[in-house]
């Protein structure tokens, strides 16, 4: 196999790699009941994870994230 193909095929797998690894964004937001909730949201737009219950402030459901290690930081807030 030439040396061309070979470090192609390398470049490959590590952009493939790469696109793998990336950092979820996770959000807070307050549901229909208005109970603060949050969400772990991959590059693609699914939902990886979620709160299971809604929760009265913005600041226990920050805590409940970080406490399931689901979520470390929040990028953005819904209202």
């Amino acid at each position: 196999m030439p040396l061309g193909t070979i470090f192609s095929t390398l470049q490959i797998i590590k952009f493939n790699k790469t696109d793998t690894y990336y950092m979820a964004k996770c959000e807070l937001y307050q549901d229909v009941k208005e109970e603060w909730r949050w969400r772990r949201v991959a590059k693609n737009g699914d939902i990886e994870a979620h709160s299971t219950q809604g929760f009265e402030t913005e600041e226990d459901a920050r805590k409940d994230g970080k406490e399931c290690k689901e979520c470390t930081s929040y990028l953005r807030k819904f209202y």
